[in-house]
């Protein structure tokens, strides 16, 4: 299934790419916690943006996405590959993806929260 990104999507880019390392990090351990059903919420909106079908997103695709379609500046757009390029393989996986989503489009809630730190 594919949705249309919104700017809510973008602004949770755009905040994943401001945020500290260590928030980042948080984030990503929420993110494996997360149920099927928590992911399923923001699993269309990566498929939107991988337009290759690969199963990653490439600079290009996001690109595609943040400058063509929300006019965000190219030094943003690329901060915020790179804050998301958790392997540095140049590549977004979905596990980054849902990291960046779990701020605005997840509802934390507690046990989520102790899952996470329980991984630390």
């Amino acid at each position: 299934a594919r949705a249309e990104v919104d700017v809510q999507v973008v602004n949770a880019l755009r905040q994943f790419g401001q945020a500290s390392k260590f928030r980042r990090c948080c984030m990503a351990m929420m993110a494996w916690s997360l149920t099927n059903e928590e992911r399923a919420k923001v699993r269309k909106y990566f498929v939107s943006m991988d337009a290759n079908q690969r199963g990653t997103i490439t600079l290009q695709e996001l690109k595609g996405v943040l400058q063509e379609r929300f006019d965000v500046p190219e030094d943003e757009t690329r901060a915020i590959f790179d804050s998301l390029d958790s392997n540095q393989d140049d590549l977004i996986h979905y596990s980054d993806f849902l990291a960046a989503m779990v701020n605005t489009r997840i509802a934390l809630n507690d046990d989520l929260l102790k899952s996470a730190f329980k991984k630390f």
